[in-house]
Parts: C-alpha cells; sequence; structure tokens
C-alpha cells in the first residue's frame, strides 16, 4: 500500500509540475503575443485557481495579531503568509455556512492547529477566519473588470 501511495503522489507531482510549466510557459508567450490556439492545457481543465490572502485582509489580520500580542506575519520570511494585490483576487466564496465544521475539524486535527491558529484558541475568531476563501484566477486570465465569482464552480460549463 505504501508503495502504491508513493507512485500515486510521485505521478501527482509530476503532473502538477508539467501544469506548472505549461502556464509558465503560456505566461511568458502570453506576454510576447504568441499564445496558440492549440495551447497544451488539459482537455477537462476549465480554469485554473490557486488559494490566497487578500492585502487587505493581511493587513487587518496582522493589526489584530499584534493588538492581543500575537507575533506578525513576516511576508519575507519563509513559512509566513504572504498576501497578494486585492485586485488579482478572482473568487471570494462564502464559508459561513459550514465555519462550524470547518472548526470542528481543526478540533479534531490538532497536531495540525499551530500551523494556523496561536493561542487563545478561541472558536469563534477560529470560525471568523475560516468564513471567507480567497482564490487568484490563474488561468485563463480573467478579463479586464470582469465580475467577482462567488463559487469556484460559477460559469463554468
Amino acid at each position: 500500500m505504501r508503495l502504491e501511495l508513493h507512485h500515486k503522489t510521485a505521478r501527482s507531482l509530476r503532473r502538477n509540475e508539467q501544469l506548472q510549466f505549461r502556464i509558465h510557459s503560456f505566461r511568458r508567450r502570453e506576454k510576447l503575443g504568441r499564445v496558440p490556439r492549440w495551447f497544451p492545457f488539459p482537455d477537462d481543465l476549465n480554469r485554473l485557481l490557486h488559494s490566497a490572502i487578500p492585502q487587505s485582509v493581511f493587513e487587518r489580520w496582522n493589526d489584530q495579531r499584534g493588538q492581543m500580542g500575537l507575533p506578525t506575519f513576516d511576508p519575507n520570511r519563509m513559512y509566513h503568509m504572504r498576501p497578494v494585490p486585492d485586485e488579482r483576487i478572482g473568487v471570494t466564496v462564502d464559508c459561513r455556512a459550514v465555519a462550524p465544521r470547518i472548526v470542528a475539524g481543526l478540533m479534531e486535527h490538532r497536531s495540525q492547529l499551530h500551523q494556523i491558529f496561536d493561542e487563545p484558541l478561541d472558536e469563534q475568531r477560529w470560525a471568523r477566519v475560516v468564513s471567507r476563501e480567497w482564490f487568484v484566477v490563474a488561468w485563463p486570465t480573467p478579463a479586464p473588470g470582469a465580475p467577482m465569482l462567488t463559487d469556484i464552480f460559477e460559469d463554468l460549463d
């Protein structure tokens, strides 16, 4: 089982590396105005997203952490959060309806808790933090002035 899992993980990593290379190549060609219609993305790929923290939220969270006497995040340090400019956010998902479930999951997996939250452990604060998720639309590049999507599957055929 372990070898099979490792093999599947290695295959997934290779596919991810290939996709990252394709995106990098696409961005380079896009900047040069040379994007062929046949550009090699998987046929079943309609949108590529990556999760992100908007700059405004990052600054608000850091201010709150400082007021609570907690260490603030430094985007220049390894493993610290790095925000993206607010205008790059293309999808904002309202997770308030499932926030209690997310918090319950965090409570069950406390070994990962230190990666996300510091003491004091406050379930209401957790629920607020996990009530929204943000994503950058990495591909296809959104049109200027495109509306903010509210679901990762919105407007997909």
